[in-house]
């Protein structure tokens, strides 16, 4: 786990001086092994359905988009890109959650007590951030919400689908 941190992760110096590429390496970086668990077991969870639905390409550039609007998100607020691919997660989750009633599949997962352990967690981590209990990157992860569930309200209005799989398109 720390090699991941020192290969994907810059410095906040490193990132303004045009390193931007630090915005997306940043959420392959993790320190503690709990960390990297959660993030893996929720992308592989809700990532496999979220490709399926909307077709791989689509995904990879959910994927990246989420990755650097959460990191950006956070290092224009404290500074630091901050560690890890929660915000990605939280934009899956985002996404998932706003378009489980166009993609049937998001069902599964989205329930009504994955929804209350991710907006749970959330406001747990906010609060533990607020009382110096441990420090999470809040931003990232309301970032990624509101970006996941932007794109997925966005899908919703274009009749057409702006996230469609090939499969959905013929």
């Amino acid at each position: 786990s720390q090699i991941c941190y020192t290969l994907f992760y810059l410095t906040s110096i490193v990132v303004r001086s045009g390193n931007y590429w630090g915005l997306l390496t940043v959420v392959f970086a993790h320190v503690q092994l709990w960390h990297l668990f959660f993030n893996v077991y929720w992308l592989w969870l809700l990532g496999g359905l979220m490709e399926s639905a909307i077709g791989r390409l689509n995904w990879i550039g959910f994927f990246l988009l989420a990755a650097i609007i959460s990191s950006g998100a956070q290092f224009a607020a404290s500074g630091s890109t901050g560690i890890g691919a929660s915000g990605v997660v939280y934009a899956m989750f985002g996404f998932m959650w706003i378009g489980r009633e166009r993609y049937p599949s998001f069902q599964r997962i989205i329930t009504k007590q994955n929804i209350l352990l991710f907006i749970g967690w959330l406001i747990f981590c906010i609060i533990a951030t607020r009382l110096n209990i441990f420090r999470v990157g809040n931003t990232a992860h309301v970032a990624g919400l509101l970006f996941g569930a932007g794109a997925a309200f966005l899908s919703l209005r274009n009749k057409a689908g702006a996230f469609q799989s090939e499969q959905q398109k013929q």
